[in-house]
């Protein structure tokens, strides 16, 4: 059980100026995506469609245009670490067999094998310090509370999800996937979890 509870991270990569045709560029993203099991044991001929290699939790912005210069960007990292470090105990902790990141098109009708102009970032092996690959991470240490001899820990499964209308409190709507926010994007509904 880890004591320690991220509330806020980013990753920070560096885009290298491409040297390649700018006629082959096609617009994509950098999905960060976990390895479900050791790098040695995952086919990396396929990044996209691959069993090995979990759902994306976080992405860089769509770059649309031809890097023709070194720059800065970022992406969220919490959802991340959130996977390998929370307090909720050792049994949500999962393994850590690092990360990938996954470049995908995103325009319509462009499949993942298609030949196209991959965006590559500076790596860690990197001499100038500014050209590395950082990670920003903001929490805290937070009590875990330990059963006491002879009780046992209960897990709580989440059975329903429904929205709230907080200016009509009488009326319940069937939820949606998130467990809280707005769905409908207006501040008199709000997601709980019951």
């Amino acid at each position: 059980t880890h004591n320690v509870w991220v509330y806020e991270s980013k990753m920070f990569l560096k885009i290298k100026e491409s040297t390649e045709n700018e006629e082959d560029f096609v617009p994509q993203i950098t999905e960060i995506r976990p390895l479900g099991d050791p790098i040695d044991s995952v086919d990396t001929t396929d990044l996209v469609d691959n069993d090995g290699i979990e759902e994306p939790t976080g992405e860089f912005k769509e770059i649309k245009k031809f890097p023709k210069n070194d720059r800065r960007t970022f992406a969220e990292f919490t959802e991340t670490i959130q996977k390998y470090v929370n307090p909720s105990g050792s049994d949500y902790n999962k393994e850590n067999n690092g990360i990938v990141l996954v470049n995908k098109y995103t325009e319509e009708g462009v499949t993942p094998k298609d030949d196209g102009i991959n965006i590559r970032y500076y790596g860690t092996e990197e001499e100038d310090e500014d050209d590395k690959p950082f990670i920003d991470v903001c929490y805290k240490v937070v009590e875990v509370k330990k059963c006491e001899e002879g009780t046992e820990e209960v897990i709580f499964v989440v059975k329903k999800v429904v929205t709230v209308d907080k200016s009509n409190p009488d009326t319940n709507f069937a939820g949606d996937d998130l467990t809280i926010g707005s769905p409908d994007g207006t501040p008199d509904t709000e997601k709980r979890v019951i």
